[in-house]
């Protein structure tokens, strides 16, 4: 996760223990398969 947008707040490279809350839009940098992995997993919870 290279970012995290929470309530119009910007945080560019969060901390390893940044908690993803409900309504967090995150910009994820990767391989196609890397993605598609991490949407597994946060779609799964």
């Amino acid at each position: 996760m290279t970012a995290v947008r929470r309530r119009n707040v910007r945080t560019v490279t969060p901390v390893a223990d940044t908690r993803i809350e409900e309504g967090d839009v995150l910009v994820l940098l990767g391989t196609e398969e890397d993605l598609a992995a991490a949407e597994m997993k946060l779609l799964q919870g």
